[in-house]
């Protein structure tokens, strides 16, 4: 039986491919990605943290979110559903994310679920720890 493989585009900790192992997601040919007219921030609160947040990104004209355009088997999406908490926590939506070759590619991201994002916040310092080494490893790829 063949498998099926969706193109997804990880920004903020989810470009953390140890992290991704580590989870069990498995994924395949990787690329570094920006996603036009969105910008990243911090609004999905930690209850555990108060005053600190889970990343998502917002429709902003002008801005771009760096992050990775990998391909998921369904398995791999029910794993990254599991983590983000769809659909309670963040929903689905599907974008065009541009390639450093300047082609298009439409991928799904995760977004925040409107009932549950806040004001931005500070970032979980561990989770910025992980987009910060992915931005550096992204100039590697």
């Amino acid at each position: 039986m063949e498998v099926t493989y969706l193109k997804y585009f990880a920004y903020g900790s989810n470009m953390g491919l140890t992290a991704l192992d580590e989870m069990g997601v498995l994924y395949r040919n990787v690329r570094p990605a920006v996603l036009s007219g969105w910008e990243l921030i911090f609004n999905v609160p930690e209850s555990k943290f108060p005053g600190f947040a889970y990343a998502n990104v917002v429709e902003k004209e002008g801005s771009v979110v760096k992050g990775l355009l990998m391909e998921l088997e369904s398995d791999s999406i029910a794993l990254l559903d599991e983590y983000e908490v769809f659909p309670l926590d963040y929903l689905k939506r599907n974008v065009q994310v541009e390639l450093g070759d300047h082609s298009a590619e439409s991928a799904f991201i995760y977004v925040a679920n409107p009932l549950v994002a806040s004001v931005p916040q500070m970032p979980i310092p561990e989770h910025w720890a992980i987009i910060d080494h992915a931005y550096f490893e992204m100039n590697k790829i």
